[in-house]
C-alpha cells in the first residue's frame, strides 16, 4: 500500500467506485517468506519486531476523504464485504491478515515458470506440458530449506 498510496488520490479525484482491500499482515509478508526460503529467516526489516511498522490504513484512507473500514475477523465479513461490493464509491478496507505471510505457488531453484511448489506429480505436469519441459524436470528442487 505504502508503495502507491498517491492512488487513492486518484480515487478521490475522480470518485471511481474501486474498492481497495488491503490483506493487512502488518509486515512486508512476501519479503519475509522469501527471506525463510533464502536467508535462514533474517528478518530485519521487515516487521514492526525487525524495525519497520506500518500506519493505521483506515486513518490514512480517511485523510484521503475516502470511505474506510477495517475487517478483524470472520465475525462480520460477510456484512462488511455485501456493504463495500454494494457500495457506488471508493472504499479502502483493511483486511486483519496478522502472522499470515507465507505464498504459495513458489518457484524453486533451478526450475520452470510453470513448475511450482508444491509440485504436481511428475506425470501431471508432464501431461499438462505443451511443449517438451527443460532437461531435469524430473526431479524438481525444493525452494528453500527442507521442512
Amino acid at each position: 500500500m505504502n508503495f502507491n498510496i498517491q492512488e487513492l488520490q486518484t480515487l478521490k479525484h475522480y470518485n471511481l467506485p474501486v474498492k481497495v482491500f488491503i490483506f493487512n499482515n502488518r509486515a512486508f509478508g512476501i519479503t519475509k517468506a522469501y527471506r525463510d526460503t533464502h536467508f535462514e529467516s533474517e528478518y530485519a526489516g521487515v516487521d514492526a519486531q525487525h524495525g519497520v511498522s506500518s500506519p493505521n490504513f483506515v486513518k490514512v484512507a480517511k485523510a484521503y476523504g475516502l470511505k474506510a473500514l477495517n475487517i478483524k475477523d470472520h465475525k462480520d465479513l460477510k456484512e462488511k464485504l455485501k456493504l463495500i461490493l454494494d457500495a457506488d464509491e471508493p472504499i479502502v478496507c483493511d483486511v486483519n491478515m496478522v502472522g499470515f505471510y507465507d505464498y504459495y505457488p513458489k518457484l524453486g531453484w533451478g526450475t520452470l515458470i510453470e513448475d511450482q511448489y508444491p509440485f504436481l506429480p511428475r506425470d501431471e505436469f508432464r501431461k499438462n506440458m505443451i511443449i517438451e519441459p527443460w532437461e531435469g524436470w524430473e526431479n524438481p528442487a525444493y525452494p528453500g530449506p527442507i521442512k
